[in-house]
């Protein structure tokens, strides 16, 4: 016998279940161990995947290496290019006579570029679905380093 306001959901007793439900966290207890077709003591069968998700699961698995190497290669790379403008802007003098920071300026935010495109690929992880585009982002970003260094350098000079 059950009391109102009180949710048995089968406990391994056999025959139908008899729910009495209260709230709306027992539904879903109750509608979850009836389409499951068990009760909350028997144990679940852990089935492999089979099909396009057993693909996605075994690539998810090594979809960091990109980001992460493209994370290992821009950064020392943003740090020695930012050196070389950095240099290269102590040799050039604006019109008071002081050392230039404008390109230095320019070069600070335009590395929110590379960055930004660091942060897309470490997102686009959990997606395996969209390596594509974390490929490109990953391959995108030391290279937007390159040309944002290049063009500032010639900026200066």
């Amino acid at each position: 016998m059950t009391r109102p306001g009180r949710c048995t959901c089968g406990g391994g007793l056999p025959g139908p279940r008899l729910v009495v439900l209260s709230t709306t966290t027992h539904v879903a207890a109750a509608a979850r161990g009836l389409n499951e077709g068990m009760s909350n003591s028997q144990p679940r069968s852990a089935a492999p995947a089979v099909g396009p998700d057993a693909a996605a699961d075994t690539r998810i698995g090594l979809a960091w290496v990109g980001p992460l190497l493209s994370t290992a290669v821009t950064l020392p790379l943003a740090l020695f290019a930012h050196f070389l403008v950095v240099l290269g802007a102590s040799g050039v003098e604006d019109q008071s006579g002081s050392p230039a920071s404008l390109p230095i300026g320019i070069f600070r935010y335009g590395l929110l570029v590379p960055f930004c495109l660091l942060w897309i690929a470490w997102a686009l992880v959990r997606h395996p679905g969209l390596s594509n585009r974390r490929t490109l982002c990953s391959f995108s970003a030391p290279l937007s380093v390159l040309l944002l260094a290049v063009a500032v350098l010639s900026f200066m000079g």
